[in-house]
């Protein structure tokens, strides 16, 4: 499984949309797209903000459950 796949996975298994996770990481929902598909890799700076949104995301999740 690629960044893309792993990416898209987490994004769904926390029910958010492309737009909804660009919107938290201040960029295009074009770009989640992009990363997703694999056309394009992120910046550094934003793999730091996307490991950062997902992780707190994931955590809260398992707390909830």
């Amino acid at each position: 499984m690629d960044f893309g796949e792993r990416l898209q996975k987490l994004r769904t298994d926390l029910n958010m949309t492309q737009k909804e996770l660009a919107e938290k990481l201040d960029i295009k929902q074009q770009a989640v797209s992009s990363y997703e598909q694999g056309t394009t890799k992120p910046k550094n700076d934003v793999i730091i903000k996307i490991s950062k949104l997902l992780w707190m995301k994931c955590k809260i999740k398992k707390q909830l459950n």
